[in-house]
């Protein structure tokens, strides 16, 4: 979030979760399973979709996106919203 917290919403794994598994060309590797990237998806702006703009966004985006690009713009949170960053680490 804004404040650098993790949403409620946040997945945080399976703590202390480990396992083993081998490759098809016989390497064997061992896995840990550490959160190793976080994303922002609290609070968004982004394109609002055309065909769903009734039921996206509220009334935190008024103040937030000018009123002229509301039509064209949404504020809301969720992993989808924090998807695009994760993909642009990649």
């Amino acid at each position: 979030d804004k404040f650098g917290k993790l949403a409620d919403f946040s997945s945080r794994g399976l703590k202390g979760e480990t396992g083993d598994f081998t490759m098809p060309d016989g390497t064997d590797w061992t896995y840990t399973y550490d959160v190793a990237d976080v994303a922002p998806g609290e609070d968004i702006i982004s394109t609002r979709a055309v065909l769903n703009a009734a039921a996206i966004g509220g009334d935190g985006e008024i103040g937030a996106i000018e009123p002229q690009n509301i039509p064209f713009y949404t504020m809301i949170s969720g992993t989808s919203m924090a998807t695009p960053h994760v993909s642009g680490i990649i």
